[in-house]
């Protein structure tokens, strides 16, 4: 799939969630959270805030740099089944091997690239309140990414900027530095509860 697709999934479920809400809070953890974010820049009706965990705009590893060319020579070598089953995976030191992938697709990498490229395309059309979780010691994304993604986010006055103390990438799965209460505080700042509440069903 490409990143098109991914990006499609989240309009959908947010097109699905809408009619049963008054005010949306979007929650995105990395990818997911470049994803929320172009989202976002569309500016969805019912959006309220948004919530960018871990988001990448800039990665640790500095080997994504050469998934174009990898990407490119997979498909130049694409009548070559043996040459191609050598570029098409890299491997992934996985902070959670149990649920992840022990090979990432050189082509999902090469979508990833292209997912957080057009993020930095929209962050200047971002203007909804947007809390920003990264880990101060992230060993995947560079935690210089939530500065940058706030710098680059020129119309949105109201940015939080939160560096949790943590050496891991997964802040939100593992409830790093209170994650989850961040959140929880922020989507209670953020949300008008005299629209949430609804009266009660009445038993038959």
């Amino acid at each position: 799939r490409k990143w098109t697709d991914w990006l499609a999934s989240v309009r959908r479920g947010y097109e699905i969630l809408a009619p049963f809400c008054d005010q949306v809070i979007i929650v995105g953890f990395s990818t997911g959270g470049a994803l929320s974010a172009i989202h976002a820049a569309d500016h969805p009706e019912k959006l309220r805030a948004l919530v960018l965990a871990g988001t990448p705009l800039k990665f640790r590893n500095r080997n994504l740099m050469f998934v174009p060319l990898l990407y490119g020579a997979n498909k130049l070598m694409g009548w070559m089944p043996s040459a191609q089953e050598l570029l098409s995976f890299r491997p992934n030191d996985s902070e959670h091997p149990e649920i992840n992938y022990r090979n990432i697709p050189i082509g999902g990498l090469h979508q990833l690239r292209q997912t957080v490229a057009e993020m930095q395309r929209r962050l200047p059309d971002l203007d909804c309140p947007t809390l920003i979780l990264q880990g101060d010691g992230d060993k995947v994304v560079d935690p210089a990414s939530a500065t940058m993604i706030r710098r680059l986010a020129t119309n949105a006055s109201d940015i939080n900027v939160q560096m949790l103390k943590s050496d891991r990438h997964g802040i939100v799965n593992e409830d790093i530095d209170g994650a989850h209460d961040r959140i929880i505080d922020f989507v209670q700042s953020h949300c008008d509860l005299q629209d949430t509440q609804t009266e009660a069903i009445p038993a038959e």
